[in-house]
């Protein structure tokens, strides 16, 4: 910017520049490449016009990145074991399952 600012523009191609659709882009481009400032200091009626038009079709604002954070975190996946549901289980199975409750309490 302080480049831009040692650019004495003309009256004619500051008017032309105001009037363009995109005139913030087209003074933003213009700080940062004070070169093509200096060129369309240098340039006068229908030149002029035309050189700003080609800017407004070229100018983009820059892209921004989305995000600095770190990505989140992945969700776990897969699934538990079946569990155990006692309302269809055999005596026997139901057992061994109440023993291995208690022995898991304990510890």
């Amino acid at each position: 910017m302080k480049v831009a600012a040692t650019i004495n523009m003309r009256e004619e191609v500051l008017d032309e520049i105001l009037r363009s659709e995109q005139s913030a882009l087209v003074q933003y481009y213009l700080a940062k490449n004070p070169d093509k400032a200096r060129e369309l200091n240098g340039l006068s009626g229908r030149a002029l016009a035309r050189a700003v038009g080609r800017l407004e079709g070229a100018v983009r604002l820059p892209m921004k990145r989305a995000t600095g954070a770190t990505p989140p975190v992945q969700p776990l996946t897969g699934a538990s074991g079946p569990s155990f549901d006692p309302s269809r289980a055999e005596m026997a199975a139901y057992a061994a399952d109440y023993k291995r409750r208690q022995q898991a309490r304990q510890r």
